[in-house]
């Protein structure tokens, strides 16, 4: 699957398998593409679901080239919901070090 992620930064297109697709919309990329073919506004409707989620990914780039061009392509290796408790508490640990 791919899909655009963005923040603050700006966005990339990111290439995942079925596990962390599956993980990201709650389907197997064999039941979406049956739904597609049978259900198209489900289909459309599950996909509606998925934008807008945070998630905390760990990447790996790759840097390909062709025709002289280089590109950079980006592929999932993990990706978990964002914990904001956890992360208020690290960036809380983190300012109480320049006091």
């Amino acid at each position: 699957m791919s899909c655009i992620l963005s923040d603050e930064t700006g966005q990339i297109w990111l290439s995942t398998f079925n596990d962390i697709g599956q993980q990201l919309i709650g389907y197997s990329a064999d039941d979406m593409e049956r739904l597609k073919g049978e259900d198209e506004q489900q289909f459309t409707k599950i996909i509606a679901g998925a934008v807008g989620k945070m998630y905390n990914f760990r990447c790996r780039a790759k840097a390909d080239s062709f025709n002289d061009q280089v590109k950079i392509r980006y592929h999932a290796n993990s990706a978990a919901p964002v914990d904001f408790a956890a992360a208020a508490t690290d960036l809380l640990s983190k300012i109480a070090l320049y006091n």
